[in-house]
Parts: structure tokens; sequence; C-alpha cells
């Protein structure tokens, strides 16, 4: 496994340390692997909100009304549970 050293300012150094403290992380090591990790699930997240985004404006107006909208989504939710 690749190893790193980092500097920090000591309010992040003291922030990782309260972490481990308080969150039951085993070590900073722990903590900052966990917060790496939460951070490239949110990268995959947001990349994927904006494909979605994207695909929303190419796919232009939709002919149908915010009702019917409202309608149909009700209507697919109703019959997926």
């Amino acid at each position: 496994m690749p190893t790193r050293t980092i500097t920090l300012a000591e309010p992040a150094a003291q922030w990782i340390d309260d972490r481990v403290r308080d969150d039951g992380y085993p070590n900073a090591d722990a903590y900052i692997a966990a917060l790496v990790e939460r951070e490239r699930e949110e990268a995959e997240k947001l990349a994927a909100l904006h494909a979605a985004l994207n695909e929303g404006e190419r796919s232009g107006v939709s002919p149908y009304t915010v009702e019917q909208v409202f309608a149909n989504a009700r209507a697919r939710h109703a019959h997926a549970g």
C-alpha cells in the first residue's frame, strides 16, 4: 500500500485527532481513508446527477403537463412498491 506524508495546520490536525477519539476510528489513517472514500462516493453521485441533468436537457421539452408528470410518477411508484 502506498505511503503518503502530509503536513497539516494545527486546526486540521486537531480535527482529525478529535474524530479519531470521538467517532471511534482506530487511528488517523483509518479516518483519512474513510474521509477519502466518502469524498469519492460523493463525487460519483455528483457525476451521475450531472449526467442525468444533461440527459434531461438534451431530451427537450416534455409534451406532458406538470400534473401528468406527477400522476405518472405516482403511478410508477405505486406499482413499484
